[in-house]
């Protein structure tokens, strides 16, 4: 497979880990780095359901945002257990990626039954909230 087709597989594998939810678009290449980041809001992983201590199926996707709302790329994002004892594979600390979509590594839920959470957060944007139930 050529090296160009296989970076376009990759990406199209990654984006659809992330599912997509309808959030904000990219507006156009010229807009990339031109603007601080002002929110960060979810892309896809909320709200998943799980057994206490196992690994949920989608990863936490987020992205982030300038005060225009336009999407913004290569920014950090930091994904933090906040509750529930779990963890969260690598990469804890992505970038957002051409799409505008900063990916976690998996999340394993702790051990104990109940509402878990993980906070994503970015310099200047904030911070969001994720929550899983463990059973």
């Amino acid at each position: 497979m050529r090296p160009v087709c296989a970076s376009f597989l990759v990406s199209l594998l990654l984006l659809a880990g992330c599912g997509g939810s309808g959030s904000p678009t990219p507006s156009g290449p010229g807009d990339q780095h031109e603007a601080a980041p002002a929110s960060i809001v979810i892309y896809s992983g909320n709200g998943q359901i799980g057994p206490a201590g196992s690994q949920l199926v989608d990863p936490l996707c987020t992205n982030v945002l300038d005060a225009g709302g336009h999407i913004l790329h290569g920014i950090v994002v930091t994904y933090t257990v906040a509750s529930g004892g779990g963890t969260i594979g690598a990469p804890t600390t992505p970038s957002t990626n051409s799409n505008g979509i900063a990916i976690s590594g998996q999340w394993t839920l702790g051990s104990s039954t109940g509402a878990q959470t993980v906070t994503a957060s970015a310099v200047g944007a904030g911070s969001v909230t994720f929550t899983a139930t463990a059973r």
